[in-house]
């Protein structure tokens, strides 16, 4: 799977970027496994409320090869 993205502006010295937008191209599975992570990032913002920060994929999901690379 790829994502693209058009950077807004870098918010660390490490090159960290907001990015305006974010297109994912890539086989369903994969788009589909974006979609769990969303979901239970979500359900986690609602549990935890302001002291949530962020999170990571590749930390909670570990993802399947696409075939699509």
């Amino acid at each position: 799977m790829k994502a693209h993205g058009y950077a807004k502006k870098q918010v660390t010295p490490e090159g960290l970027y907001e990015i305006s937008e974010v297109t994912f191209s890539g086989a369903s599975s994969s788009i589909r496994q974006i979609a769990q992570f969303l979901l239970a990032a979500a359900d986690e913002m609602d549990r935890r409320g302001p002291q949530f920060s962020h999170a990571h994929i590749g930390d909670r999901t570990p993802l399947t090869p696409d075939p699509w690379k």
